[in-house]
């Protein structure tokens, strides 16, 4: 007959190593939104706000 102990203690050896993973998912996850979230600062600190003025100018009808 097996001992409950030995299965409790097998059974949180793979809770942690479960949430290990997870907390390393997060961790991953977290680093990617900073990254993305940089780049995204750095893209729209280089758009120029007054460029649509000169991109879309209104055509006039000759009348």
């Amino acid at each position: 007959m097996r001992s409950p102990i030995k299965q409790t203690a097998t059974l949180a050896a793979r809770v942690s190593e479960y949430t290990q993973d997870r907390r390393k998912q997060a961790l991953i996850l977290e680093t990617a939104d900073a990254l993305r979230a940089e780049q995204r600062r750095v893209n729209d600190a280089s758009i120029d706000s007054n460029a649509s003025k000169w991109r879309y100018s209104v055509v006039r009808a000759k009348g």
